[in-house]
């Protein structure tokens, strides 16, 4: 099971916000991307590159976005940030 950080999720809503207020078709194209990335995580959540010491993280394709994630159980991978990838880098490093 996948789950979004309440914070991943508000930046992920920001995200799209943002993309529906310049381009519409592209917030449509956002989220399709970051479904098709929450879908890899899915499929092996250990194969994604770490970062820090309990995070990895997917690149959402197309965006300058990535999807940091961390492995909380045996069947549950929790998405902490849906990071930029051009600001704060490290800014969730302290989300469980």
């Amino acid at each position: 099971m996948i789950e979004f950080h309440q914070l991943a999720r508000n930046e992920l809503r920001e995200a799209v916000k943002w993309y529906r207020d310049h381009a519409p078709q592209v917030a449509e194209r956002l989220v399709a991307q970051v479904d098709r990335a929450v879908e890899r995580i899915a499929s092996d959540p250990e194969s994604h590159p770490v970062i820090g010491r309990i995070h990895r993280y997917v690149r959402v394709s197309r965006f300058p976005y990535l999807l940091v994630f961390h492995i909380s159980d045996s069947e549950t991978v929790v998405v902490t940030a849906v990071a930029h990838t051009s600001r704060r880098p490290g800014y969730w490093k302290r989300r469980q």
